[in-house]
């Protein structure tokens, strides 16, 4: 899983002991990369504007902050796919 970002302060994890509990913690881990995503593109929009920046590095951030969002759905995919294994069984009926 991922870590904090430095200097944010963050709400007790979730029990990871039980499915609710890492269905929890995947769902954090993609709003942490939908963060930082948007702080990759913030740095890339600011390179962008310095002369001294090399060419490369918009677009090796864009291409990071995309992988980033990538990651996020799927963590939240994967979070899904927990939920309902973690929902009862109902009887037919």
């Amino acid at each position: 899983m991922v870590t904090g970002i430095p200097g944010r302060n963050t709400a007790a994890p979730p029990d990871p002991g039980t499915l609710p509990g890492l269905a929890d913690a995947l769902r954090a881990d993609a709003a942490r990369m939908e963060e930082y995503a948007r702080t990759l593109r913030a740095t890339a929009a600011t390179l962008g504007g310095l002369a001294e920046a090399p060419d490369w590095s918009g677009p090796a951030l864009e291409r990071q902050a995309s992988s980033c969002l990538v990651a996020a759905e799927q963590l939240r995919t994967a979070a899904a796919a927990l939920d309902s294994h973690a929902r009862p069984a109902t009887a037919p009926g």
